[in-house]
C-alpha cells in the first residue's frame, strides 16, 4: 500500500465518490475513468501496489486468475 497512490486508496475505498464495481476476483478493481476517453471508459487495477510494469514479477502472472 502506497498512500500517495490514488489507486491504491481507490482499491482500499479511500477516495470518496469514487464506486467500485462488483468483481469476482479479489485482487483486482473496477471502476469508472474521471477522465473518460469514451463513454464506457474504466479502470481495472490490481488491490496490490505495484508501482509500474517494471515492477512486474513472474509470481504476478495469476493475477486476477
Amino acid at each position: 500500500y502506497d498512500r500517495k497512490c490514488v489507486f491504491c486508496r481507490i482499491a482500499r475505498r479511500e477516495e470518496p465518490g469514487t464506486a467500485l464495481f462488483p468483481s469476482e476476483y479479489e485482487d483486482l478493481v473496477c471502476f469508472k475513468d474521471i477522465k473518460p476517453a469514451a463513454p464506457h471508459h474504466y479502470l481495472v487495477v490490481p488491490v496490490e501496489h505495484l508501482g509500474n510494469c517494471k515492477t512486474l514479477k513472474t509470481e504476478h502472472i495469476p493475477l486476477g486468475k
